[in-house]
Formats: C-alpha cells, structure tokens, sequence
C-alpha cells in the first residue's frame, strides 16, 4: 500500500480538517465530467474555485445536508463491514484518511477499509461499502444500474467508478466494492461483492488527469494568497 495514513477519526472536525483544499474522492465524479468539446466542465471549474477557497479561508465550502438514506448507511457500515469479513473470511482494518504519498499533491482518501492479507497486518485491498436503496441493491445484486468492470463475484456500478478510481490511485490497492442490505428476508440476499484489479482502473490516466487539475488549483491559490 502506498499513501499516508492519519490517525483520525472519520466525520470528526480533525477528519474535515485533514479532507480540506484537497482532492477526494468525493469530487472524482467531477473532476471527470465532461465539458462541450475539449472544454473543462463548469462542475471541474467549480470544483477548482471550492478547493481554492477552502485552503484560503481553511473552512469546508460544502455543508452538504443528511438525510435519512445517508443516515441509515452511516449506521449499517459497520456491520456491512462485519458480514463481507464473514462473507470473505478476511480482516478489515479502519483507517481515517489516506494522504497521497507525494506530500506536494494535494489529495487523499478516506476507505470504508482496508482488507488485510493471510498476515492479517499487510493490507491488500482498499474496501467500499455502499448500503443503497432495497430497489436499488436488487439491480445490482441482477446485473443492472450500468454495470462495468468484470469482478470476481459481480460487477461494480458505472456510478461509483470514479470514487473508485480515484480510491485506487491514493492507495495503491485494488478495489472490492459491497453493498449492503438487511431488509432481504433471504440472508443470501444481503450482501453483493465486486472487485477491481489496478489494471482495470485506468490508473495512468487518471493520475496524469488529477495532477493536471491539481497544478491548475496550485497556481490559482498561490496568485491569491
């Protein structure tokens, strides 16, 4: 595994700190998103401007609302977490935040996980744990909802690919993705596993894409400093 690993707690106010002017993997989707033509995206824009402005003021720019669906998948993580360890017969370790390992790029991560090798010490998977709707944990558990990437066990949703590229490329580790639910009265039902080899991730290409970003946001800050 690559990247540094902090000792925070996430969703803490030394976690929110750690996450600020940098590039996480909540803001891959735009980092990615297309513009007209060769153009940068208005959300790739915005995105700059946030990052900026967060290390400027070194306040959060994004107070994002909870709702009961984000609620309910912060309770249940945990024991999603326990039903793959169950599921997979491997150990999971917590971690708060992972800096990118180069301390000039300003980006890092925060895993649901890290599962660990037959050592039970060295980590050889980065987890992500999704508990969606029941509707939509069926279309994945079916083979919908745009599904990319063969796994050993499934396939991950077209939607989160960028989180998980983007997971990827800060830890070094491929990627196992779950979803999680409960409600099935059928056990079997609870759990759907997929993962990602570094191969399938496009790792070059998204390295060269952040960077890119990041130099732009670099640049920005230090003119109004």
């Amino acid at each position: 595994m690559r990247g540094r690993v902090l000792a925070v707690q996430q969703r803490t106010d030394a976690w929110q700190a750690a996450r600020l002017g940098r590039l996480n993997s909540s803001h891959a989707d735009r980092l990615l998103s297309k513009g007209r033509g060769k153009s940068e995206s208005d959300k790739t824009k915005r995105l700059r401007l946030e990052l900026v402005t967060e290390r400027l003021t070194e306040l959060p720019t994004q107070n994002s609302t909870v709702t009961a669906p984000m609620i309910r998948g912060i309770e249940l993580e945990s024991r999603a977490r326990v039903a793959f360890e169950a599921h997979s017969g491997s150990f999971v370790e917590t971690v708060g935040y992972v800096q990118h390992e180069d301390p000039t790029v300003m980006a890092g991560a925060s895993p649901d996980g890290l599962i660990l090798g037959d050592d039970c010490e060295t980590p050889v998977a980065c987890l992500e744990i999704k508990c969606p709707t029941s509707v939509k944990h069926l279309e994945y558990l079916s083979g919908g909802a745009g599904v990319v990437h063969p796994g050993t066990s499934g396939t991950a949703p077209a939607t989160y690919l960028p989180q998980l590229r983007h997971l990827a490329w800060i830890t070094g580790l491929p990627i196992t993705f779950v979803s999680y639910d409960d409600r099935f009265r059928n056990i079997n039902h609870h759990l759907y596993v997929a993962t990602l080899s570094l191969n399938q991730l496009a790792l070059d290409e998204y390295n060269t894409l952040a960077r890119a970003f990041l130099d732009n946001v670099d640049t920005l800050y230090k003119s109004r400093r």
